[in-house]
């Protein structure tokens, strides 16, 4: 999961509970809160009516009667009962309705303590009047009809505004997640513009005033240190590989000589031979390392030009043909393809390379020394496909662009391991890419370059 989706979450189960706790209270405060006035107002109904049977006596039964008989402000339901000091029921306001009650209930009712329950919808409350004249104890029922209702429509808008609030707190976490995240979000984009063939390139390092700048600086400085271990290791590798090509190309001019001067059967010929075609190999490596170099040391494609895929395809044929007469070279492609279908924006002599090592990779692998090449067109892309009859086993395939790896199929093969190094930095130069497929007894080199 994304560090932005992780925020985003963490913070709406944080105000979720917040809002969850803030709603319930809400609600449970309300319910109490209506309980309690809706017992204060049967209290004082059960008062009232304690007062005037207490004071009019009869009297006060028959006025309670008037008053009972269809009055407005009744409570829901009321139901008022009256007993005197022996229990003895004295007042019934709804002498037809039922009202279940247990006599021991009378008993618990004090002058300290009201009687509260429920009997199904009904709230019930006890209490004891009493004045000179006597006691009283008043049973007064009824239904909080109206209270219920404003606690179903408060539950209804809790739970409403519990819910666009969650839908608010998850737009404005993800908001706020990417605000947060904006400057680890700048930095990695920074990041993935840089290339090993630039490090001139650095982040921006801000007012250095928060951590993610903090970690910009020190990146950057890592950067200045890696800049400098890569132009030092370039530039040995470019002047050692120069500087060698003089004195080997001495001594393959000597050997040379010394060959002419020898006859067949001289017993130095055949060491000549052998430094010969040493120092030949050692001449085709130092080459080799130095494009290399300068393939990784050169930042950017400046100098390219339309440059004609087929051409340099033939040219790398031709070469390989003289110097192998055993290679069999196939090319391949629709000679329907327009001109500006077979150029990309490159370097002649560099793409040239590219083709040379890939066709005498394959010829070199193959058992029948041969190599196909099937030259195509996407809607995208140019793509050269190199397939020759040689294996790759699958633990070299991850491994068999890098720097002087052999493959395990290499051992009885002269090769010094910088071909195909080589010829994936030159393409990676031009914007392409080089991938590898090995399946069975067919090995396939695919270059892919953009369009101009």
């Amino acid at each position: 999961m994304k560090i932005r989706s992780r925020l985003t979450l963490t913070f709406l189960l944080i105000v979720t509970v917040i809002l969850l706790v803030v709603t319930v209270s809400i609600y449970f405060f309300f319910d109490n809160f209506r309980h309690e006035d809706f017992h204060r107002r049967l209290r004082r109904r059960a008062l009232s009516t304690a007062g005037l049977l207490m004071h009019r006596g009869e009297e006060g039964v028959k006025l309670l009667r008037l008053m009972e008989d269809g009055n407005p402000a009744d409570l829901p339901g009321q139901h008022i009962l009256v007993f005197n000091d022996r229990y003895e029921l004295v007042y019934n306001s709804r002498p037809k309705a039922t009202f279940d009650l247990d006599s021991s209930l009378l008993r618990k009712i004090t002058a300290d303590s009201d009687l509260r329950y429920s009997s199904g919808e009904q709230d019930v409350i006890g209490i004891l009047s009493a004045s000179a004249s006597g006691k009283f104890y008043v049973l007064a029922a009824a239904r909080d009809v109206f209270g219920r209702e404003a606690l179903i429509s408060l539950f209804d808008i809790l739970v409403f505004v519990f819910l666009v609030s969650i839908g608010f707190v998850l737009l404005l976490g993800w908001i706020y997640a990417g605000k947060v995240l904006r400057p680890i979000t700048r930095v990695i984009h920074d990041v993935e513009n840089m290339s090993g063939a630039d490090l001139s390139y650095r982040l921006n390092e801000g007012k250095q005033q928060d951590e993610i700048d903090k970690l910009s600086q020190t990146f950057n400085r890592m950067l200045d240190r890696l800049r400098d271990s890569f132009i030092s290791q370039r530039t040995f590798i470019s002047n050692a590989s120069h500087e060698l090509r003089t004195p080997i190309a001495v001594i393959s001019a000597e050997i040379e000589t010394a060959l002419m001067q020898t006859g067949e059967d001289d017993k130095n010929y055949e060491i000549l031979t052998s430094v010969l075609a040493s120092s030949k190999r050692l001449s085709a490596l130092s080459s080799q390392l130095l494009l290399l170099a300068q393939a990784t040391a050169r930042q950017s494609n400046r100098g390219f030009t339309a440059t004609r895929v087929d051409q340099a395809l033939w040219d790398a044929k031709m070469d390989l043909d003289k110097a192998n007469t055993g290679y069999d070279i196939v090319i391949d492609f629709d000679i329907n393809l327009q001109e500006e279908e077979l150029s990309v924006n490159g370097d002649g002599a560099l793409l040239k390379v590219v083709f040379l090592n890939l066709m005498d990779n394959a010829c070199k692998y193959s058992p029948d020394r041969r190599v196909a090449v099937r030259l195509g067109r996407s809607t995208e892309s140019l793509s050269i496909a190199f397939e020759n009859k040689g294996v790759i086993s699958p633990e070299d395939l991850d491994r068999i662009l890098a720097p002087f790896f052999r493959g395990s199929n290499s051992k009885a093969i002269r090769g010094n391991g910088i071909g195909l190094s080589l010829a994936n930095e030159i393409i990676k130069l031009h914007g392409g890419a080089l991938s590898v497929h090995s399946v069975g007894a067919m090995t396939t080199f695919v270059v892919k370059f953009p369009d101009m």
